[in-house]
């Protein structure tokens, strides 16, 4: 009996969670011109963190989260050098606020490495490439 009782009390837990969105916004799939998407979750990560495109193609940084993030790839804006890398050639680039369910994309025209942050989370190592 005293299982069935916190499975009673659980559920409303999950009901609520859902209601509140949580688990972010719901996507459609991405439109044509979109080559790769990469969600910015409420855990304070990009996913997936490791992303190999080719020369044209176009990202689409989607949030999944509860909260603000940023797609930043900007020396004079990291606390850590370590947590940007562009190639030679590539310019600096920062998104602004990504409000929850809203989008980022970017064309990548320079071929090289990539290493970016979330300026508010840079601290909780939300860094990816």
């Amino acid at each position: 009996m005293a299982r069935h009782a916190k499975q009673l009390m659980i559920a409303p837990l999950a009901l609520l969670a859902a209601s509140c969105g949580l688990g972010g916004p719901a996507y459609d799939r991405p439109p044509p011109d979109v080559d790769a998407v990469v969600d910015m979750t409420t855990l304070m990560r990009f996913s997936p963190d490791a992303l190999t495109i080719r020369v044209g193609d176009t990202v689409e940084w989607r949030n999944t989260s509860i909260m603000g993030h940023t797609v930043t790839a900007a020396p004079a804006l990291a606390k850590n050098p370590a947590d940007v890398l562009l190639p030679q050639g590539a310019a600096p680039f920062n998104s602004g606020d990504i409000g929850p369910g809203e989008v980022y994309r970017r064309t990548f025209t320079v071929p090289g490495d990539y290493r970016y942050f979330c300026i508010p989370h840079e601290g909780n190592g939300m860094v990816a490439s």
